[in-house]
C-alpha cells in the first residue's frame, strides 16, 4: 500500500525543478511521496487500536507531547523554506546560491502529522486511561523549556537581534530542536513498556512505518544534494 501510494503520487504530482538530472528528479519525487505515505499511514494503527479497545492504557501521553512539539517544528521549518521567500532567499545566501532541497510532501506531511497527533490526544481525554497515565513533571519541564527556547529565540529574531539571515538560523534552530525530539521521543514509551512488561496499548506498526519513512527521507535528501553538488544544503528534516 504504502509503494503503490508512492508510486501513484510520484508520478501524478510536479518534481522538483532545481534538480538537474531527470532521472533523479522523477525519482527522488518517487521517494519523496513514498516515505510521505509510510510516515502519514504510521500514526492510524495506533488511533484504530485505541479505538477498538477502548483504552489508552499502555500509551505514553509523553510521547504525544513530545510528538506535537516536534511536528510543529518540522512544520514551521519545512514551511518556512517552502513558501517563505526570505527564509528561502537567506538560505541561498549562505549556501551558494542553492535552493533548499524541501519538496511538497514534507510540508503537507507535517500538517499531517500535526493534526492527527492532535487526533489522538482528543482520544487521550475521551477514551479510558491507566493508572496514573499523564505527563510526567520531568517532562513537562523539558517541553515548557523548549517551548520558552523557542518563543524567545523567535521574539529576539523579530527585534532584529539574531543577525544577518535571522529567520533562517531561527527555522535551522527548530530543527535541531525536532532532531532533538526525534531521538528521545521513544524513552517515555520504552520506559512505560519495561515497567508494564508488556507492549499491549502499542503498535508496533508506528515504529516499523516510522523507521521506513526516516530511511526513505534520508536516502531522498541525501541523493537531491549529490544531484545538486551541494551536501551544505542537507538539513534537518
Amino acid at each position: 500500500m504504502v509503494l503503490s501510494l508512492g508510486l501513484i503520487l510520484g508520478f501524478s504530482t510536479p518534481s522538483d525543478d532545481s534538480i538537474p538530472n531527470l532521472n533523479w528528479r522523477l525519482l527522488s519525487n518517487i521517494i519523496g511521496w513514498t516515505y510521505f505515505s509510510a510516515w502519514s499511514i504510521s500514526f492510524w494503527p495506533q488511533i484504530l487500536l485505541n479505538f477498538q479497545r477502548g483504552t489508552v492504557a499502555g500509551l505514553s501521553f509523553e510521547f504525544l507531547a513530545l510528538n506535537l512539539l516536534g511536528f510543529t517544528c518540522y512544520t514551521v521549518y519545512n514551511g518556512g523554506l517552502y513558501w517563505n521567500a526570505t527564509i528561502s532567499a537567506q538560505f541561498a545566501n549562505e549556501h551558494s546560491g542553492a535552493s533548499p532541497t524541501v519538496h511538497a510532501n514534507d510540508v503537507f506531511f507535517g500538517i499531517h502529522a500535526v493534526a492527527v497527533t492532535l487526533l489522538t490526544i482528543v482520544q487521550c481525554l475521551f477514551l479510558k486511561r491507566g493508572e496514573g497515565q499523564t505527563v510526567s513533571l520531568l517532562w513537562r519541564a523539558v517541553l515548557i523549556g523548549l517551548i520558552l527556547f523557542i518563543v524567545i529565540y523567535g521574539a529576539l529574531t523579530a527585534a532584529g537581534k539574531t543577525g544577518d539571515n535571522g529567520w533562517w538560523h531561527f527555522a535551522l534552530t527548530i530543527s535541531y530542536v525536532k532532531l532533538a525530539i526525534s531521538c528521545c521521543k521513544y524513552i517515555p514509551q520504552v520506559i512505560i513498556n519495561n515497567q508494564r512488561r508488556s507492549t499491549a496499548g502499542w503498535s508496533i506498526h508506528n515504529v516499523l512505518l516510522d523507521f521506513t519513512g526516516g530511511l526513505l527521507s534520508v536516502i531522498q535528501q541525501c541523493g537531491d544534494a549529490y544531484a545538486k553538488n551541494d551536501w551544505s544544503s542537507v538539513c534537518v528534516t
